[in-house]
């Protein structure tokens, strides 16, 4: 199998390549993969420039140093290979602080690997952007960009995964998997030859937030949406071509929150470089304010080896989070509607919580999203959070003189959460 691995700058690909490489030696007994880091390993060789000479040269220049790279790729003997499984690491898309997000790789070229599988590695744009300015350690010639562009470089590469796996005959699948979510998941995309089931995990996730900001704090809606989670990826293991996806493998609101309101974060005065003047920047308390990762299992079995050091977590400029939150909640909607598209069905817990009039906004609209395209919905709803039964109301209200909607045939209740996980996961 030949997978293309596509990711921005701050994700580290070679070490979490690394870390999908020995999870497929230790728990499926395969040979290592052959993994090629085309921008660290070709591209400076067939250029003859240094990698950074690349990313702040014209990008007319960019482009022919791309091809002398890919030209050094080719000479490899790796695009022909047909022994191995192959990896093969690429940016989409370049970022900078002084330009942007450019993109100036060579399609055709790139189609000559002829991949089977395209896999877009996304993370929290907090934990993208402290990793780039530990790289950089105040020196903006190696490359600081904002968080604004990060988001745009980040949107940028999915397009490109997009655009190469359209160009392909038959097409290829394009999955965009956060790092915060099982090293088995990536195995699975890179090994398996038939592709793998994917179901999405639909639920609110404010009311279980504002539920712990009731007196006395309310903490079942997070118990039910951790348990939902543990579930899953229990599940998981015992099906064999099944892969559970999760929008809080991604979870940047609570950072987009504080641009309205920074008063409950801690905003201080920070000293810029010389000659340049002081800052008000943001202290984001990640591993307070996230929800935990954990949900989906143990550190050491996630993609991601976890968040920058404490050290690396310095205060935001309060200006760049500003900038940025538009960004942050438009690609909440994008993201999601994203996943649904690229998962074969859903699996929705409690699409009702703490009694409220009306169905989480955000599961209603991936449900409606997933059932006018033909996916089916498996719905699991705990009765002492919809003590009025208002989500079968709402989404199964029964047949009219018309008969019953395509999409309300494409929905199930389910009596328990791990059946309506099963059923989405085919193993009913």
């Amino acid at each position: 199998m030949r997978t293309v691995l596509l990711g921005i700058c701050g994700l580290g690909k070679a070490q979490l390549a690394g870390r999908i490489d020995s999870w497929c030696q230790t728990h499926h007994h395969h040979a290592p993969l052959r993994i090629e880091d085309f921008e660290h390993n070709y591209l400076p060789n067939g250029a003859k420039v240094p990698y950074r000479t690349f990313l702040r040269d014209a990008p007319t220049k960019q482009f022919d140093y791309w091809r002398s790279g890919w030209a050094e790729l080719r000479g490899s003997g790796f695009l022909g290979s047909t022994n191995d499984d192959t990896v093969l690491l690429m940016h989409g898309a370049i970022v900078r602080g002084d330009y942007g997000t450019r993109v100036v790789l060579d399609l055709p070229s790139v189609l000559e690997f002829q991949p089977d599988t395209i896999i877009t590695l996304i993370d929290d744009v907090y934990d993208l952007w402290w990793r780039t300015e530990d790289r950089a350690k105040d020196d903006s010639w190696k490359g600081r960009p904002t968080l604004e562009q990060l988001i745009a470089a980040r949107r940028t590469e999915q397009l490109v995964g997009d655009l190469i796996a359209n160009h392909l005959n038959p097409p290829a699948r394009h999955v965009v998997l956060s790092v915060n979510h099982p090293l088995e998941n990536a195995a699975r995309l890179i090994l398996s030859t038939s592709p793998p089931h994917i179901v999405y995990l639909a639920f609110p996730i404010s009311e279980p937030r504002r539920m712990l900001q009731q007196q006395p704090p309310n903490q079942r809606g997070m118990d039910l949406i951790n348990e939902f989670h543990r579930s899953a990826f229990q599940i998981q293991k015992e099906l064999p071509n099944c892969l559970f996806i999760t929008p809080l493998a991604i979870d940047e609101r609570p950072l987009s929150d504080l641009a309205r309101q920074p008063e409950s974060g801690v905003v201080e005065e920070v000293a810029a470089a010389q000659g340049e003047p002081d800052q008000q920047c943001l202290r984001f308390d990640r591993d307070t304010r996230r929800w935990p990762t954990t949900i989906v299992g143990p550190r050491e079995t996630l993609i991601s080896a976890g968040p920058p050091n404490a050290s690396a977590q310095k205060p935001i400029p309060l200006s760049q989070v500003r900038a940025a939150s538009g960004s942050i909640e438009t690609d909440v909607g994008w993201r999601d509607y994203r996943l649904v598209l690229q998962a074969d069905a859903l699996a929705v817990c409690c699409p009702v919580m703490n009694n409220r009039d009306e169905l989480a906004g955000g599961v209603r609209d991936e449900i409606n999203f997933a059932t006018t395209r033909g996916k089916p919905v498996y719905i699991y709803q705990d009765e002492q959070q919809d003590e009025k039964n208002l989500a079968r109301q709402l989404l199964k209200p029964g047949s009219s003189a018309m008969g019953v909607s395509d999409q309300q045939e494409l929905i199930t209740f389910c009596q328990s959460m791990e059946d309506a996980l099963k059923r989405a996961a085919g193993a009913d």
